[in-house]
């Protein structure tokens, strides 16, 4: 059976907040950014107090249980091909490996591979994906799967970089972790990655977005193409989830369908509570 979950990066850092508005909604799965990342995108003043939880998965799992909430997952941001930066990010990956193997969790999500002005050269692919299966081995090490999320903004944004990828990782190690509204960014058809790389697929980002081509010219580093996504079943992929939907339940798919609102114009739980009405009533997740 099909478990649907929620993302907290809507909270902005604020996962005890999110915790309890997540679990007053309906929810029973969360997705959470690892601590480095959640201070990268939010600073001090968003990651206050988080180390303690961050630094101890049963103080973590007990915030959890008092909410009767489980982790689907943890999403880490990786350079990958930055030499210098690798020694490190392998430490924080075995970091976060153990930490939800604690917890008790069966995945990790990564996205990222460093974006270079003018493209990245062929070498570049082969060390994301060699650095990848190295992350894959990690984390099956400790019991995990471990899922590569296509991203705005990274090496992996069109259908050609994530045939690439795909091509490249061994898929005893790797698995995709598709997010709807970032391949439409990427110019590819949500529907035609679900269909092509259906056996693939091990952990999945629902998102909607507002138009499906002519996008501008987003700056590299910026975050501007966030407000392009809405909530579920008020962008141009409202007809295509039950599409996918019906895909992944035909492929005996029974992992997590994560709603992972960016950007929102609501309040946080606000937004929640249409993605989960949408989720529920329309997906009949």
């Amino acid at each position: 059976m099909i478990k649907k979950g929620v993302h907290t990066l809507t909270w902005h850092g604020d996962f005890r907040r999110a915790f309890e508005e997540v679990a007053a909604v309906g929810f029973e799965y969360v997705e959470v950014l690892s601590l480095d990342l959640t201070r990268r995108a939010f600073g001090p003043a968003g990651t206050e107090g988080l180390d303690e939880y961050f630094s101890d998965a049963k103080k973590f799992s007990g915030l959890l249980s008092d909410h009767g909430l489980k982790l689907s997952s943890m999403y880490c941001d990786v350079a990958v091909i930055d030499d210098g930066a690798w020694p490190g990010e392998v430490e924080e990956m075995t970091r976060v490996c153990t930490f939800l193997a604690d917890i008790g969790a069966e995945q990790m999500v990564i996205g990222g591979g460093q974006k270079k002005a003018g493209g990245n050269p062929p070498d570049d692919y082969k060390k994301l994906a060699e650095r990848a299966n190295e992350i894959g081995r990690l984390c099956k090490q400790h019991g995990l799967g471990l899922g590569f999320h296509p991203h705005w903004d990274t090496m992996i944004e069109t259908e050609e970089q994530l045939d690439t990828l795909m091509r490249l990782t061994d898929p005893s190690l790797v698995f995709l972790a598709p997010d709807t509204a970032h391949l439409v960014l990427g110019l590819a058809d949500p529907t035609s990655i679900f269909r092509k790389y259906i056996d693939r697929i091990g952990y999945v980002h629902f998102k909607d977005i507002r138009h499906a081509e002519g996008f501008p010219e987003f700056l590299p580093g910026e975050f501007e193409f966030m407000k392009e996504f809405v909530e579920l079943g008020e962008g141009v992929l409202a007809r295509e989830f039950p599409k996918m939907l019906e895909m992944l339940k035909s492929a005996g798919y029974d992992g997590f369908v994560v709603v992972e609102q960016d950007y929102t114009e609501l309040a946080p739980k606000e937004s929640a509570e249409v993605n989960f009405k949408y989720m529920t009533d329309v997906l009949g997740l």
